[in-house]
């Protein structure tokens, strides 16, 4: 409201009710500190409520998406730690492995002697046994030991007419056994379609279907 100066300041008061055409009660509450600003108005209080209320839904909506990324992004992070850990234990057990070599239809040797038990397994890996056995599991001294070994026994196999051969194979982990069978039914898979000129050739150390 718009008054005139003079008649503002002819009393003296830093509210100006009287002037303004202010009841009483409006006065005491403009001089109250605590005062709170009420629509009266239905419109802007209709309004007014469903704003708050369309906010309110708004942010428990969002409260709730976060909450449901924030338990996804938690458990993305367990399971991409332990499947690190697995990947470290499966790597170390490879490590440890890459220097045995199991090897199939050896003879065991019956005696209470271990230098000749000794002698009679190391004469047995270079003769061929006729009878099936237990897999007989090698460890030596190296990796390059035990590949010169591996390479030696199936180039010998390749030239020998024989079913009583000494089959030798590396020490493979439950999950590289798991792969090569699956990888084996998928071969035979694409065999049956017509792909006849294809194999399983070790790349960098892994089986993988090549022509």
């Amino acid at each position: 409201m718009d008054l005139d100066p003079e008649e503002e300041n002819k009393c003296h008061l830093p509210v100006h009710a009287t002037c303004g055409g202010l009841t009483r009660n409006e006065e005491i509450q403009l001089k109250n500190p605590k005062r709170k600003i009420i629509f009266h108005c239905d419109i802007c209080t209709s309004s007014g409520k469903s704003d708050l209320e369309a906010i309110k839904s708004m942010i428990e909506s969002m409260t709730k998406r976060f909450d449901a990324i924030h338990e996804k992004y938690e458990a993305a992070i367990f399971d991409n730690d332990e499947l690190i850990e697995l990947s470290i234990k499966e790597i170390n057990q490879r490590n440890k492995r890459a220097r045995n070599i199991i090897l199939y239809n050896v003879e065991e040797y019956v005696s209470t002697n271990n230098v000749e038990k000794q002698q009679n397994d190391s004469d047995s890996v270079r003769k061929p046994i006729v009878d099936k056995c237990r897999p007989l599991k090698l460890i030596l001294p190296s990796t390059d030991v035990a590949f010169t070994l591996l390479k030696d026994i199936n180039a010998h196999n390749a030239h020998k007419n024989s079913s009583n051969k000494i089959s030798a194979y590396r020490d493979r982990t439950i999950r590289e056994r798991a792969y090569l069978r699956k990888l084996r039914d998928v071969l035979d898979n694409r065999r049956k379609q017509g792909e006849q000129n294809l194999t399983i050739r070790y790349i960098d150390a892994r089986p993988t279907i090549k022509n």
